[in-house]
């Protein structure tokens, strides 16, 4: 008899440990099989697998399907672009949606494939977390992608807008000379880093100050966008952050 729980950890370990080779290459039934036996030393045939990823995948549609929590404090949208098999392999977007509960709970809602990244796709996901009883948000956190804030504010109006800060700096280092990477990015700690309102501004006017005539349109970009990269400390104290 095909032990289930060992199958599906293999399953599991296979798809996080050996991901790059799942999405660039496309394994077959026959290829995941062969892996789990070299990685564990258990025997598959290619129809367990197969029989197995069936039930799996019920599991799975049923978990895309399940009901949320109407309030939530945080919700994080990312996403990556992977290589997907279908008819041959190509490139596809995974957009993640990560949530922490009022309770302080992390909890990942759901991921979707889709052709390539844009705030409008990313508004059909946002009604469809709205559609299962997400009804309110009170922090969302994204990246800078054109046009994801308002689509995330027109579906959840009344939330605070958080920037990611490590895709702010990864952005910020890429328009920058390589001398001057590690300087910068040990500047825009302490601005990232202040605990409240008072040190962020006075962080920033150093940071305008020091390397604003070299990098005009950097430094300006992190002044402007001061706000959005530290509204979370309006909830520093609260209970809807985690605190580890």
């Amino acid at each position: 008899m095909v032990n289930l729980k060992l199958f599906f950890l293999s399953f599991i370990s296979v798809v996080t440990i050996g991901w790059k080779k799942l999405y660039a290459k496309g394994l077959s039934i026959r290829d995941i099989a062969e892996t789990i036996e070299k990685m564990y030393g258990t025997k598959y045939s290619a129809s367990s697998v197969s029989n197995l990823t069936d039930v799996a995948l019920e599991e799975l549609n049923k978990w895309h399907q399940r009901k949320f929590k109407r309030r939530y404090s945080v919700l994080y949208t990312d996403g990556m672009s992977v290589k997907l098999r279908r008819e041959y392999v190509d490139n596809e977007f995974v957009y993640v949606i990560i949530g922490i509960d009022e309770e302080g709970y992390r909890e990942i809602f759901d991921f979707y494939i889709g052709a390539s990244e844009s705030s409008a796709l990313w508004e059909e996901v946002l009604l469809s977390l709205k559609s299962r009883g997400l009804e309110e948000v009170l922090l969302g956190v994204m990246d800078g992608l054109l046009g994801l804030k308002d689509a995330f504010l027109k579906v959840y109006s009344k939330a605070d807008i958080q920037r990611c800060i490590v895709h702010k700096v990864r952005n910020t280092i890429t328009k920058v000379r390589k001398k001057h990477v590690n300087e910068i990015t040990e500047d825009l700690k302490t601005i990232y880093n202040a605990p409240d309102m008072e040190y962020v501004r006075k962080a920033l006017e150093e940071f305008c100050n020091k390397w604003g005539q070299i990098y005009p349109k950097v430094t300006q970009s992190w002044w402007d966008g001061q706000n959005e990269i530290s509204i979370y400390l309006r909830f520093v104290g609260q209970s809807i952050l985690p605190t580890g």
